[in-house]
Parts: C-alpha cells; structure tokens; sequence
C-alpha cells in the first residue's frame, strides 16, 4: 500500500493574510490539489512553506478542479500536533462519489484507535455529519461536521495531537475523489457555515439544499425557496478573493450544459444557473415565428448575474444529444420563464458546431436580471437521419431508381423523373402499414428535407422542388427497415 505523508504543524498565524479573520475564520488545517504543468500537488492553504510537490497516481477531476482518486493504494496520512483530542471542531469537507454505503473519506486518531471518521452519508459520532444530498443523487458531496472529542483523563495521548488519514484503509470499496478539507477549531455560527459550504458547492458543483451566498452572505441562489424550480443541479462561476475562489468554468453534475466565462472575472462576481427537472427531448409543445416553426426541449436552465452592474460574457458549450440534428440547434435566452418566443427574449444560433456539441460565444449577463435558457431546433429538420456511409457506397451509379418491392422489408421507393431538372415526385409504398420517417440530404449530410411520420401508413407521395443541381441521398425509414436512393438534379 503506498501512503502519501505530510508531517505538518500548525499557528494560528498561518493564513491571516489569505483569510480576513472578520469575515471567516481562520481554518487550522487547509488540504486542496493544485496543478502545475508538471505535477498534481496537495497543499496546505494556510502554510505554502509546507506545500510538497508530489506524483499523485490515479488523478481524476471534478468540475474542473484536480481531485485525488481515494482508495487502498493511495492513503494521506497528516500527522498534525494540533489536532488535539481535548476539544470541539468543524470540518467541511467536499468529494465525489457514487456510493451510498461506507466509503471511508477520512478518519482522525492515532493508530487503531480513530474516534472520528466521515462516510459518504453522516461522521460515525452521534449523526453530527450533515450531509445536502438526497439518497437518489450522485455527485459531489459537500459535508459539515461537528465534533467534540471525549474528555479522558487516563487516555495518555490527549494532548500529543492526532493523525488525520484522508482515506480509510482496507475500506475504500466503491470510487471517491478527494477534493477539499477545511479544519476549524471551535464552532462558528449558521451564516459562516453557510458561505464556507457555498465556497465548495461552486468550486466544484456540488447540490447544496440550502441557500448559496458569497463571502458577505448575500444570497446567490435559494435552492429552497425562489430558485427551488431551478435546483435539480445547480453551478456556478466566480471570483471571491476572501477565499480565495476563482472558478472560470463549470457544468452541473452529468449535464449537457458547460459555461466558461469569457473575459476576466472580478473580485465579487458571480453567474450561477441551475436545471428544471426536463429531459433532453422533445416538448410536444411549438412555436411559429415568421413562417418558421421551433420546437423547444423539456429541459431548461435559470441563470442569474452578479456582476456589479457591468455584464459579463461567457461561453456555453452544449453536448447535443446525438439523434439530433446539430444544424438546426438554436439557443432561447428569455428574461420571463417561458418555453416560447416573447417579446424580451432573443433566439441564437451557435458559432460553432462539432460531432457532439455546439457552441454558443461572447453571450452578455447583466447585473439584476434572471435569464431563461432553452434549446430550441428550428424548422423540421430535428433528427439525424440513421444513414452510414455503407449506405451511399451501396447505392449503385446506374440504379437510380428502387422500382421492386423488397422481399426483407417489403417496402417500395419510386423517384419520378430521376434524374431530374429540380421538380419530382417521391413514393413510398409498404405491404404492412407503417410510420414513415423521409430524410433528404446533400453530400455533406447537410438535411434539405424532412419528414416524421408518426401515424402509420401504407403509401406516402411527395412532390418536391430542389433549387440547386447536385447528387442527393434520399433515406426512408421504418421502425425495422431502411432504404437510401440516390436523386440526380440536372438543370
């Protein structure tokens, strides 16, 4: 088993010039990763002359941040003089997990004998860990612990100090990131409780049931209350220098969502966003706006500035899902909560495209609005037809029309005239009613046409018009079959 050991001892003078001893209190113990360009470090935020590079094997991130994959192979041992077994603590400590059984985070003790330590639901002692997750979610784990060590007078060690062990040896089933350990002496009062947990919510995108506020406990977000619509996850970006914090970009845990800020962030500004409970499908609900329809998907986003009335500018990436169609992606950002066009609302397209996102740049927040956040696809080209490049390679250069009916599917596909001068009629005709799905495409999979049939059909007929000479693919579709023909417009 290899083990990673700190030797550290602490003074209550470490860290005043990080932290403002009015505002928060001065934590005693300060664990975070950092990354340089050549190794991922822990380090002690209240010492840096105790900072120790070191090859951390197994390294994962959480929102972006460098985080330490806990298990038997890779144990922290923090040997500190002043954890003392005489008196009462605070711990936040934030990780990631996928387990709702024992995971064994921490423990803090000498040798065999560890009275306190954290599992991935509560601390062993009387349940004073608390814990913002519900048993249904996964993710990152903000916990609050508080502690008050027995007082024995034949135990000979209490005032020698206790070992902390990020990670319980022999254990450590199920997967667990390491991200941040905060250790205060004493207890401190609701309101710092709150801006310490809401600190490590933001960094690393964790589901606080709770309030988020900043360092002078202005609320941010009301997961409880006015946002609570909004809260199936939650992030945020911002600067705090009290801290300090400095987190440029972020994603709500497994979300299709990614927001990076564009230009510099100043100390004091915020934007955090949180997620409806929608899925990534299509609403049967539609709007028309100038002869062009959009259909809006179930899952939406609230975002909210806090930007000392300048705006702010960011970049949002969406991973699309991949049925479908990246080219008729647009974004709807409305200042009311509405999954339609209104009067204060803006449709975007995006600035780039790849094979699995899209890209939406240089979008402006202002200070005092709440924005509504949609993904809408424009026109009738929503899906990606399922054609593969077997598909056009098969299609024969002489046989431009499919005039037998097949044995396999039993459908029939017809383009009348073929080639053609840009007016011609597509049929369809199948032995068994079916739903009909139509794709026409270019040769650079761009969509010129669609058609999604959800009632079933024997015959369908199509008259159509191509404006520009060109090979097009013509791809129908069944629930169990599929067809590709070739369509020459030769003007």
């Amino acid at each position: 088993m290899k083990k990673i050991i700190l030797f550290l001892s602490f003074s209550a003078l470490f860290g005043l010039n990080i932290i403002n001893a009015q505002e928060l209190s001065v934590p005693e113990m300060w664990l975070m990763l950092k990354q340089d360009s050549v190794n991922v470090r822990i380090v002690d935020v209240q010492d840096s002359s105790k900072n120790l590079s070191l090859q951390i094997e197994n390294q994962t991130v959480t929102n972006f941040n460098p985080s330490l994959l806990v298990n038997d192979s890779n144990v922290i041992e923090v040997i500190c003089e002043d954890l003392s077994r005489d008196s009462v603590i605070t711990v936040f400590t934030a990780y990631q997990t996928e387990e709702d059984t024992i995971v064994g985070l921490w423990e803090i003790g000498q040798d065999s004998n560890r009275t306190l330590w954290l599992n991935s639901r509560k601390a062993s002692y009387n349940d004073y860990g608390i814990t913002y997750r519900e048993t249904t979610e996964k993710g990152v784990i903000v916990n609050t612990t508080r502690f008050v060590y027995n007082f024995t007078e034949d135990i000979d060690t209490l005032n020698i100090g206790d070992t902390l062990f990020i990670g319980r040896e022999g254990v450590n089933d199920g997967d667990k990131n390491f991200c941040e350990y905060i250790y205060i002496k004493g207890t401190i009062d609701k309101e710092e409780q709150q801006k310490w947990e809401s600190y490590l919510a933001i960094k690393y995108g964790a589901l606080l049931h709770n309030i988020y506020v900043n360092s002078i406990h202005d609320t941010l977000w009301d997961s409880k209350c006015k946002d609570r619509a909004y809260s199936y996850g939650v992030a945020g970006i911002g600067r705090d220098d009290v801290y300090p914090l400095e987190q440029t970009k972020s994603r709500i845990y497994k979300d299709s969502l990614i927001i990076e800020a564009g230009n510099a962030l100043e100390d004091g500004n915020y934007l955090l966003w949180g997620e409806n409970a929608g899925e990534n499908i299509l609403m049967s609900d539609d709007f028309l706006i100038d002869t062009v329809r959009y259909h809006p998907l179930e899952k939406g986003w609230k975002l909210r500035a806090y930007t000392d009335l300048d705006s702010t500018t960011t970049k949002i990436t969406y991973n699309y899902p991949k049925e479908l169609n990246a080219g008729s992606i647009r974004m709807l950002v409305n200042t009311q909560d509405s999954v339609f066009y209104t009067f204060n609302s803006i449709i975007l397209s995006p600035d780039l495209i790849t094979d699995s996102c899209v890209i939406f740049d240089d979008m402006a927040w202002h200070e005092g609005e709440d924005y509504y956040i949609r993904v809408i696809m424009e026109g009738d080209s929503i899906y990606k037809p399922i054609i593969t490049k077997s598909d056009i390679q098969n299609i024969s250069e002489t046989s431009l029309n499919d005039d037998c009916m097949n044995d396999s599917d039993s459908m029939r596909v017809k383009i009348n005239p073929n080639p053609s001068t840009g007016d011609y009629t597509l049929s369809v005709e199948q032995t068994v009613e079916k739903p009909l799905s139509i794709y026409i495409m270019d040769t650079q999979g761009k969509i010129i046409y669609m058609h999604n049939g959800i009632e079933a059909t024997k015959e369908y007929i199509l008259n159509h018009t191509m404006e520009r000479e060109g090979i097009y693919f013509i791809n129908v579709q069944t629930p169990d079959s599929k067809r590709t023909v070739k369509l020459v417009i030769a003007k």
